[in-house]
């Protein structure tokens, strides 16, 4: 199980793997990234702390402002945890989220820090909605942290069972790398047709 319970604070640590695949549209002309799973229950309750840590294992999650235009709020990004299949939607309000983003390429117009946010729905954690990337411009990650304080929370406590990875850009792209394997493939044949190449000109 990912949730391992110390004092008051609750810390899950979840490898994902991106794929293509879970890129959708959206109706406004964005794009968006959705993802869950199941990693087994883990009991939340108000009052708690939770340290969430999401690992990206194959690649990098890429986020993308147009250079004209766009929607607002342009940048959708989150730390939601999401609650176990049948349970219903749940009011909760969270505190003190801040969130990181690993080996972050290119730079945010400001910090992903929240002083408390409140919502009804399925799943537990903080909404960072607004202007985050410069006109023109993108980001990419490998994963990232959110922590934030439980300070209210209907049919506490509750299951949760995975994150629930999501995203919102003018345009999102995963970036996977190539098996090594086949990157050496590629070098070899590209070395055999520069001889092949060399020997031809003589």
């Amino acid at each position: 199980m990912p949730g391992i319970a110390v004092a008051d604070t609750i810390v899950l640590n979840y490898n994902v793997d991106l794929s293509a695949s879970n890129i959708y549209d959206t109706t406004q002309g964005q794009q968006y990234y959705a993802w869950y799973g199941y990693f087994g229950d883990v009991q939340v309750s108000v009052g708690d702390s939770v340290d969430m840590t999401v690992t990206f294992t194959n690649g990098r999650l890429q986020m993308s402002d147009d250079p004209v235009g766009g929607t607002w709020p342009p940048e959708w990004l989150t730390g939601w945890l999401l609650r176990a299949s049948g349970e219903p939607d749940s009011y909760f309000t969270v505190a003190n989220a801040s969130m990181e983003l690993f080996d972050l390429s290119g730079s945010l117009l400001q910090p992903l820090y929240l002083s408390t946010y409140s919502s009804g729905v399925r799943h537990l954690g903080p909404l960072y909605y607004g202007d985050y990337i410069a006109q023109g411009s993108s980001i990419s990650f490998s994963g990232y942290r959110v922590t934030f304080n439980v300070t209210a929370m209907d049919d506490a406590p509750a299951s949760f069972v995975s994150p629930l990875v999501y995203f919102v850009a003018d345009d999102i792209e995963v970036a996977v790398p190539e098996p090594a394997s086949l990157l050496l493939l590629g070098a070899g044949l590209g070395a055999l047709g520069l001889a092949a190449w060399r020997r031809s000109k003589k």
